[in-house]
C-alpha cells in the first residue's frame, strides 16, 4: 500500500470518528451577558450545556416558547443544565425581573445588553427567525442545535412536541 493511500485512510478514519463523537451543530457568536443576579455569563463558552430562548414583552410566540423552557427547567437540575431566557427589549434589570414574575417565567432570565447588535449577530450567524420562534441547545463547546417552536404556517408547535425534541439534544449534550 502506498504511503499516500495509507495517509488518506487515516485522515478519513479520524474524520469519521470526529463526526460520530459529536452532535452536528453551529458555533454561537460570542454572547456574554449579565444575568438578573449580576453574574457575567457566556453562551459561547458555557460551564455546562444550556437551553436558550430569546423573548420580548407581549409576544405570543415567546409565551409559547417560555412554556417549553419551563418544562425543561422542571425536569433537569440546575447543576446539570442552564435554562436561559434572554430578554431582547430595552429595559432595566428590575423591569425584566418584574416582567418575568408577572408573566410567570421561572427560568433563569437575563437582559441582553446591546440588544440591536445581538439580534443582528444572531440573525447573520444562524438565521434566528425572531424572538420566541426557536429554542437553542448549546453544548459545552459553544456549538448549538435549534428546535423550532413555530411551524411553517407560523402556528405554535405544542410543548408536547417541542420538549421531546429539545430533550433529545440535551441528552446528547450532557
Amino acid at each position: 500500500m502506498k504511503l499516500s493511500t495509507l495517509l488518506i485512510l487515516i485522515l478519513l478514519g479520524a474524520a469519521a470518528y470526529r463526526y460520530r463523537s459529536h452532535i452536528p451543530g453551529f458555533p454561537l457568536p460570542d454572547i456574554s451577558y449579565a444575568d438578573v443576579q449580576g453574574q457575567t455569563r457566556s453562551l459561547s463558552r458555557p460551564d455546562k450545556p444550556a437551553v436558550v430562548g430569546f423573548w420580548i414583552a407581549d409576544c405570543g410566540y415567546c409565551e409559547n416558547m417560555m412554556g417549553a423552557l419551563q418544562a425543561v427547567r422542571q425536569k433537569y437540575p440546575e447543576d446539570k443544565l442552564d435554562v436561559v431566557g434572554l430578554y431582547l427589549n430595552e429595559a432595566s434589570e428590575a423591569d425584566i425581573a418584574a416582567a418575568a414574575q408577572r408573566e410567570g417565567y421561572a427560568v433563569t432570565l437575563a437582559p441582553a445588553q446591546k440588544t440591536q447588535q445581538l439580534i443582528e449577530a444572531l440573525q447573520s450567524r444562524f438565521s434566528i427567525r425572531g424572538p420566541g420562534r426557536d429554542i437553542y441547545i448549546v453544548r459545552r463547546d459553544g456549538f448549538f442545535q435549534r428546535v423550532a417552536t413555530v411551524d411553517q404556517e407560523d402556528d405554535f408547535r405544542e410543548s408536547s412536541v417541542v420538549v421531546p425534541e429539545v430533550e433529545a439534544y440535551i441528552q446528547k449534550a450532557l
